[in-house]
């Protein structure tokens, strides 16, 4: 090997002298050439720090910025809202009381118009069968009433049952205790004695009467208040007159009756105190002043006055109170759509303010929240401001070319050494070649480590000159990194403290709002809740009514046909009374002696006795006996009024 050498050695000793001269001198411009590239990869790096720094600074401006203008907006948006809201909200407000003023207008006159259907309809039901009790009523007060209306006896007042009215607990009380409740009332004796003229004239039957005139004496015992035991009410204290001239007249009919619930009390205040009272109780049992008790059976009476006062209404006021009924149905409905209407109206349109109240608080939190970002934001574009500012030089754009003017000079300054290198590294390279051609490849491994390590050499001139040049950036990196993340942590705490505050003051505006929402949706519910209570309540009164009204007019009717009954037995009792007095005045006269004898063959081929109430016998006669028959009669009509208590005739003024 060492003979190879030297035989190698020998052969390229000129070429290597020439190499190594080349070597050595691209060694020393190698040198300048990587001094060079490390200055300008120094001056590229200071030059990329600077832009990077300066950079960085614009970006975070820029960004403080750009949050800063979009928190504007925002703000400004919000303010809008906020103003639109304040604008919208009072016109919702003056809709809403306009409404609810309406709805109060319109419930107080639906109230009103329903309380007058419900009166004007009972009314109506009322004067309807008034008409069909006036028809109904007795033959004889009918005829009577028609002489008032035409004109002829105007001084007729009318039933006394029908010029008062009484509780319906009470009328089997009064219909008992008060026997002149079918007397009829009269203004003066003198109009009684034309009532009874027109009576007998026409036989139309019995009849009593009753003249104001003489109840005049009654006046102050009727308005004058009287102790009574354990506060009792008398049945004429619960008498509704029609009018007050009429009362003297019901207390002529009652006096001072007591009405009891039951008989044990009745019996305690008629017998039990030193003053003897009339006492009925509720049921129709009676007991007089003389202590004779009277009641029981399977029938009581009652019906004989109504619960509310007849009226007298003509057809034409009937028709016009039809027409007024009428009209109330017609506008009642229309009201109740009204007043239903505006509910929806007012409830949608409470909604509406509540919900644009929030909004706009919301709103004004917002717009509260945007300015406190935005002072906030310009805080932090100053300080980034004045940071650049300090980051930066006066003369930037000056700073900025020398540091390029520098790099540029140094990558000249290396391109020109490079290129001297490269070309001496070419004539080594060549001379190289030779060598090789000589040594026939025994040199090309040696060779090759050689370039290697000069490569990894060169590679590591240029890691070592990068690394210099990063500790020199990352220590003034360090200081700067040191300065910003005090600044940070200034700011962090700033932050983390407003941040707290903010946090607070959601959570404080999301319990109120919660609590808010809270006694909305009570509110709401409550509201529903009551709603269809006054529905419920509003459909059962409208049913109550409806059901009030028929009952009073099934009421009416039933008593209306019960007077007409009780009229018609009445009369004909009265009838039948009279017959049976007339019937006991006929007498028998044996006519035999005023005519000629007969056979037995001539006589009568039938004879029937039929015998009356008081045992007298009468005879039925054929044709013949009755032609020849004399009636007479045992007293005259002043006798018979006299002896059936006033038939025909006018009733005294005292009990």
């Amino acid at each position: 090997m060492e003979e190879v050498m030297a035989g190698l050695q020998s052969a390229t000793e000129g070429l290597q002298t020439e190499k190594e001269g080349k070597e050595k001198k691209l060694g020393s411009i190698r040198k300048t050439v990587n001094d060079a590239k490390s200055k300008m990869d120094i001056a590229k790096t200071e030059l990329e720090l600077y832009q990077e720094r300066r950079d960085r600074h614009g970006k975070q401006l820029q960004k403080a910025e750009d949050s800063l203008q979009a928190a504007k907006d925002t703000a400004a948006a919000k303010e809008t809202e906020a103003a639109e809201l304040r604008n919208t909200i009072p016109k919702a407000k003056e809709s809403l009381a306009t409404f609810q003023q309406e709805l109060k207008s319109v419930s107080a006159e639906e109230k009103d118009v329903l309380e007058k259907l419900r009166i004007c309809s009972v009314q109506v039901q009322g004067a309807r069968h008034g008409m069909e009790a006036s028809q109904s009523r007795g033959k004889l007060l009918d005829h009577l009433m028609n002489e008032k209306k035409a004109g002829r006896i105007p001084g007729i007042y009318g039933r006394l049952g029908d010029l008062g009215a009484i509780d319906d607990r009470y009328d089997v009380a009064i219909s008992t205790a008060c026997g002149p409740l079918d007397n009829i009332v009269v203004d003066t004796m003198e109009t009684a004695q034309q009532c009874v003229g027109f009576l007998k004239k026409h036989n139309l039957g019995l009849a009593t009467f009753i003249g104001l005139d003489k109840m005049e004496r009654l006046r102050q015992k009727a308005s004058s208040k009287i102790a009574t035991p354990d506060n009792t009410p008398r049945l004429f204290d619960l008498v509704q007159v029609k009018d007050p001239k009429f009362s003297a007249v019901f207390y002529y009919a009652l006096q001072d009756t007591l009405v009891a619930d039951n008989m044990e009390k009745a019996s305690r205040l008629a017998f039990k105190s030193s003053r003897r009272w009339r006492v009925v109780t509720i049921d129709g049992k009676l007991i007089e002043t003389s202590g004779a008790m009277s009641g029981g059976g399977s029938r009581v009476s009652k019906g004989r006055m109504g619960s509310a006062i007849p009226s007298d209404i003509s057809p034409a006021e009937l028709k016009g109170m039809e027409t007024e009924l009428a009209q109330l149905e017609r506008k009642a409905p229309v009201l109740t759509a009204r007043r239903q209407e505006l509910e929806e109206k007012i409830k949608a349109l409470t909604k509406e303010v509540k919900d644009k109240t929030l909004q706009l608080q919301v709103a004004e939190q917002d717009v509260k929240a945007k300015g406190k970002l935005q002072a906030e934001l310009q805080r932090q574009i100053a300080k980034l401001q004045e940071e650049a500012a300090k980051a930066r030089p006066a003369d930037d754009s000056q700073h900025v070319q020398e540091l390029q003017s520098a790099f540029d000079s140094a990558e000249k300054a290396w391109k020109k050494e490079a290129d001297v290198a490269k070309a001496i590294e070419a004539e080594v390279q060549k001379i190289h070649q030779k060598i090789v051609e000589i040594s026939g490849g025994r040199m090309k491994e040696q060779q090759d480590r050689l370039d290697k390590a000069v490569k990894d050499l060169d590679a590591c001139t240029s890691s070592i000159t990068k690394a210099k040049v990063g500790i020199k950036n990352a220590d003034r990196n360090l200081v700067a990194a040191k300065k910003k993340v005090a600044a940070l942590e200034t700011e962090l705490a700033e932050n983390d403290n407003e941040i707290k505050k903010i946090q607070e003051a959601i959570s404080k505006l999301e319990d109120d709002a919660r609590d808010v929402m809270d006694r909305q949706a009570s509110a709401k519910e409550a509201e529903a809740q009551q709603s269809v209570v006054v529905k419920e309540l509003t459909l059962e009164l409208a049913s109550q009514d409806k059901t009030l009204v028929e009952l009073r007019s099934r009421h009416l009717d039933l008593k209306h046909e019960h007077e007409k009954l009780e009229g018609i037995w009445k009369e004909n009792a009265q009838r039948a009374k009279h017959w049976h007095k007339e019937i006991k005045k006929l007498q028998l006269h044996d006519l035999t002696e005023l005519r000629p004898k007969q056979t037995r063959g001539d006589r009568p081929s039938r004879r029937q006795e039929r015998r009356d109430s008081d045992g007298s016998t009468l005879m039925d006669m054929d044709q013949g006996e009755a032609a020849a028959a004399a009636v007479s009669q045992s007293g005259t009509d002043d006798d018979d009024d006299d002896e059936d208590g006033g038939r025909g005739s006018a009733a005294p003024s005292s009990g």
